[in-house]
């Protein structure tokens, strides 16, 4: 993973509400109706940005190579 954007602008409630970044909202999302933050007071949790993230990687690894160890 790569973030080569060091000086783009933090996301907020608001510009998920306002549907700002085209690539990634591709419909209206129905957590707009709950009333909450979706990026202020939803937590980030370790299995899905580190665990599934990693064991993908390494599975596809393990399956395609190269293994330079």
């Amino acid at each position: 993973m790569t973030f080569p954007e060091y000086d783009a602008s933090a996301r907020t409630d608001k510009h998920f509400q306002c549907t700002l970044s085209e690539e990634h909202h591709t419909s209206i999302s129905p957590l707009l109706e709950l009333g909450v933050g979706r990026v202020s007071q939803f937590p980030l949790d370790y299995m899905h940005l580190v665990c599934l993230r990693v064991q993908r990687r390494l599975i596809i690894l393990w399956q395609n190579g190269p293994l330079k160890c």
